[in-house]
């Protein structure tokens, strides 16, 4: 086809599938690139205990005194080793200081809060966004949600690729997309935030028939289209399918799993009023 290619792999013991992409150049072909900032290069890697070397105040001064304004960010917070350090906010203020000319950015394993997501809505030039593995991160307004992405996806009229694999590509988000002049070069989507209930698995977030719509108008645009991948990275919806076959309302559950949840929630219950007591 004439699509991203890539492949997938799932690692022993981990739940979540991993992504590899080949495009025609990778970083190592882009070093002399100065409107590059590479967070993800291995020797940002302690190879002792895997943490980063990344701090914001690094990432920061690297985006001010670059010789050529930013245009592309990639970073590995490295977010599952404790010893990492930078937070949301560092990330947030660097993105600050090139959202004038931002196209593309990689968020991969870092923390993020609703003041990166805002952060991101005003980079009005991006072309791409990825967003991988991240923690969400704050309280209350300070917790990223799909109003923030929703209002990334608004401000960003030249958006191509958008691969977010997060709880917080919700309703607002195929509501933004399905709203006319949202995002009208989209070529790529890859939307991996299953919800579950005490009923259904693996079901969209938000209305299913907005999000039809939503993709159906860019029949003639998407060159990949990826809808909460199951266990053999297919997608639950694909553009042209009938209503019957495609599966956006995810998977029933057995009686046997109900009943295992009802167990699980139940000593789940227990052991925070446990706690709440000590």
């Amino acid at each position: 086809g004439n699509g991203a290619e890539y492949n997938t792999y799932q690692k022993k013991g981990v739940n979540y599938i991993s992504v590899v992409w080949y495009p025609p150049t990778n970083l190592n072909d882009h070093v002399k690139d100065k409107t590059i900032v590479d967070g993800c290069h291995l020797d940002l890697i302690d190879p002792d205990d895997g943490k980063t070397f990344l701090t914001g105040p690094v990432l920061e001064s690297t985006i001010v005194n670059a010789v050529e304004p930013v245009e592309c960010v990639f970073l590995n917070g490295a977010e599952s080793n404790r010893h990492s350090v930078i937070s949301a906010d560092d990330i947030a203020r660097a993105i600050s200081k090139c959202n004038d000319s931002l196209r593309c950015v990689s968020l991969t394993e870092c923390k993020i809060n609703s003041s990166l997501i805002g952060a991101l809505s005003f980079c009005s030039k991006l072309r791409g966004i990825i967003i991988e593995n991240c923690q969400l991160w704050g309280e209350g307004e300070d917790k990223p949600t799909d109003v923030h992405l929703a209002a990334v996806l608004r401000s960003c009229p030249d958006l191509r690729w958008c691969f977010v694999k997060s709880s917080i590509f919700g309703a607002e988000c195929w509501n933004a997309l399905a709203a006319e002049g949202v995002c009208p070069r989209l070529e790529m989507i890859w939307a991996d935030a299953p919800m579950h209930t005490n009923d259904r698995v693996d079901a969209a977030q938000g209305d299913h028939d907005v999000i039809r719509s939503a993709l159906k108008k860019r029949v003639d645009t998407l060159k990949l289209c990826m809808i909460n991948p199951d266990d053999q990275c297919k997608s639950r919806y694909v553009l042209g399918s009938k209503l019957e076959s495609d599966r956006l309302n995810g998977t029933a559950r057995t009686e046997d799993e109900k009943q295992a949840l009802r167990m699980m929630q139940r000593y789940s219950k227990k052991v925070a009023a446990e706690c709440t007591v000590e």
